[in-house]
């Protein structure tokens, strides 16, 4: 499920296990700031998967991304209805509330 969206508009799967925070800030280049996306196109995505699951869909950028004038990330912008710049991942957060959550 998690995705890597690049800037210049490629989209690239990431493999299929939980993604660590180190992981994470290695892929947006710094330290991570969560934007999630809209309700509905979580729901969306969910129910879309064999078999559904429930969580909460997100955006993984880096949360400087805009003092380090990264460019402008335009399909990351579309999903999340707002300005993102730098690579982001789209992940699934299955475990919200736990102490660890599972990303994939």
């Amino acid at each position: 499920m998690a995705l890597l969206i690049r800037t210049d508009g490629a989209v690239e799967p990431l493999p299929e296990h939980p993604l660590s925070l180190a992981d994470l800030q290695r892929l947006v280049g710094g330290y991570i700031e969560l934007v999630p996306l809209p309700e509905a196109l979580t729901a969306a995505l969910t129910a879309a998967l064999d078999p559904p699951v429930s969580g909460r869909v997100v955006l993984v950028c880096d949360e400087e991304g805009q003092l380090k004038e990264k460019p402008v990330n335009h399909v990351a912008s579309v999903l999340a209805g707002q300005v993102v710049v730098g690579d982001v991942v789209q992940c699934l957060v299955t475990d919200p509330g736990e102490e660890t959550e599972a990303w994939t």
